[in-house]
């Protein structure tokens, strides 16, 4: 009598749709970190013409075989306020909560996720300026965009960031905050 094989649940597919190096950069950089080796995950820079990110990650998932949708497809689209409308970004929203599609934002810009990695985030708005002089600041050196080394620098705090935006994590246009704790709690729960 023939031995009958277990059948291994299949992987969680994770798809991490970004609009900029910098978080294709730092979520590659993470994946490695946090070892997911129960969640495949595949990260894709989005073209940065125009700024429907969501629709963009739905016509890929659409048109791309590599990028087909299942039931066991979570999904995630990273942008951030950097000249963003505020229609614009209700209409993202709403098209999110349509198509169940997690929205991870940043307002100001993903810098200022990078900097929860060294201080707390609070509402009170800084500039982009600001968010990265204080960068400068905690790296010791001028913060240079989607740079490997620094992002490898900053991804032993990632625990920090998460306990850092803690109070910061609705997404809204009008407030500083980001929500990315959220998006890596999610995944280490999925590993």
């Amino acid at each position: 009598m023939a031995r009958q094989k277990k059948k291994r649940p299949s992987k969680k597919m994770v798809y991490i749709f970004v609009e900029g190096v910098t978080e294709k950069t730092y979520f590659d950089a993470l994946r490695q970190k946090l070892r997911l080796t129960s969640v495949k995950m595949e990260i894709l820079k989005l073209d940065n013409a125009g700024c429907n990110w969501v629709e963009k990650s739905l016509n890929q998932m659409r048109n791309n075989p590599n990028y087909r949708r299942d039931s066991n497809t979570e999904v995630f689209v990273v942008f951030d306020k950097d000249q963003l409308k505020k229609a614009q970004f209700e209409t993202m929203l709403s098209l999110a909560k349509i198509n169940d599609i997690s929205i991870i934002f940043s307002n100001i810009s993903f810098e200022l996720w990078l900097l929860a990695h060294f201080e707390p985030i609070t509402t009170a708005n800084y500039s982009l300026r600001k968010t990265i002089e204080k960068l400068n600041q905690h790296l010791s050196e001028k913060y240079i965009k989607a740079n490997v080394k620094q992002i490898d620098r900053l991804i032993d705090n990632y625990s920090s960031a998460i306990l850092n935006t803690n109070t910061v994590l609705n997404v809204t246009y009008d407030n500083q905050g980001t929500n990315v704790a959220k998006m890596i709690n999610k995944l280490k729960n999925n590993s």
